[in-house]
């Protein structure tokens, strides 16, 4: 994964902390995808966020 990525990742994850004074997993949703897709897409991959399971 690209240090740059990443880097960008927890600057969102330092500004997400400073406005919204959480880091739970609601709150850091989106900076998390937005990494994993920024990889997929490098890759020509699709990021499919949530798939229902039948339990």
């Amino acid at each position: 994964m690209s240090i740059q990525l990443i880097n960008q990742y927890y600057s969102k994850l330092d500004r997400i902390l400073q406005y919204g004074g959480s880091t739970n997993e609601t709150a850091v949703r989106n900076a998390f995808y937005a990494l994993l897709n920024e990889y997929a897409h490098k890759r020509n991959l699709e990021l499919v966020t949530e798939i229902p399971c039948k339990g």
